[in-house]
């Protein structure tokens, strides 16, 4: 099945930038919408809102920054660097808070964020994102929650020892805020699918998970057949109102050729949450 380009130059031309791969047939049509009656600032605000600004910068810089007003380019230049600062910023933070994690023999696993900016774009820079998440097991929700108060955060939900243990039977993460810092970290010790476990979480070994080398530094990375139907259903959680999310998912399978089809079949099987992963490698 073909899928009809929007009537829309500017979505048309957002969808061709929106990848970290162009090849000569996206490049050529990149160079052919150009030349039409963009409308710029619709086109720079969408990006910003559907979190690949990065990707429309990068794109259109690669290929036809003589053709894109100066204007407009220079604005796409101070808010990509803007962003790439903000991520620095954040990944140096995330690998500040997994030393403490380790150091108290908490195994924590990062994801989304910077690690998979890292892992498959490639690039810190090509994503746009504002938090931090951990996922932990369990037993050791405390235990990080601690870790993280006593450096600088506070959580967003005020619960003493004996509450928190309560909190964390009914719900699967928590946040917490330094203000400081202007940062979140939302802990996780466990991720659902409607009202079933999800398949994913860290157990007392590390030999279920990948790791990935970021910023000089080796972190644990869930395995990309887990974040791969992770994606797919944090996605239809929010009716996918972002591109970003569907160029992330478009990522993954390009940057995994080898993935693991059948043994992520028996997850989506088991969650029962066929449409929802169907639906996402459809988009």
């Amino acid at each position: 099945m073909t899928l009809l380009p929007p009537n829309n130059p500017e979505i048309e031309l957002l969808l061709s930038c929106a990848r970290t791969h162009l090849n000569p047939q996206t490049t050529e049509r990149i160079n052919a919408l150009v030349q039409k009656n963009i409308d710029w600032e619709y086109l720079s605000k969408t990006a910003l809102h559907h979190r690949v600004m990065p990707l429309l910068y990068r794109s259109l810089k690669s290929t036809c920054s003589n053709g894109v007003p100066n204007e407009t380019m220079e604005k796409l230049r101070s808010q990509f660097l803007t962003n790439a600062a903000r991520n620095l910023y954040l990944t140096h933070e995330l690998l500040k808070i997994l030393g403490l994690m380790e150091e108290e023999d908490i195994l924590a696993v990062p994801f989304k964020g910077p690690v998979l900016a890292t892992s498959i774009f490639g690039d810190i820079t090509l994503r746009q994102f504002s938090d931090l998440d951990i996922l932990i097991h369990p037993n050791h929700a405390l235990k990080a929650r601690n870790v993280l108060t006593a450096n600088g955060y506070r959580p967003e939900i005020e619960l003493d020892d004996k509450q928190f243990c309560i909190y964390l039977k009914s719900k699967n993460a928590a946040t917490f805020i330094c203000d400081e810092k202007k940062a979140f970290v939302d802990l996780h010790w466990g991720l659902k699918v409607r009202n079933a476990a999800f398949p994913v979480h860290p157990d007392h070994s590390d030999n279920h998970l990948n790791l990935v080398v970021m910023e000089g530094h080796k972190v644990h990375n869930l395995p990309p057949e887990d974040l791969l139907l992770y994606l797919c259903v944090h996605g239809a959680l929010h009716c996918w109102d972002s591109l970003g999310w569907i160029c992330c998912v478009a990522e993954l399978i390009q940057s995994n050729p080898d993935l693991n089809y059948g043994q992520i079949i028996q997850m989506v099987r088991r969650v029962k949450c066929e449409r929802i992963f169907f639906l996402g490698l459809f988009l």
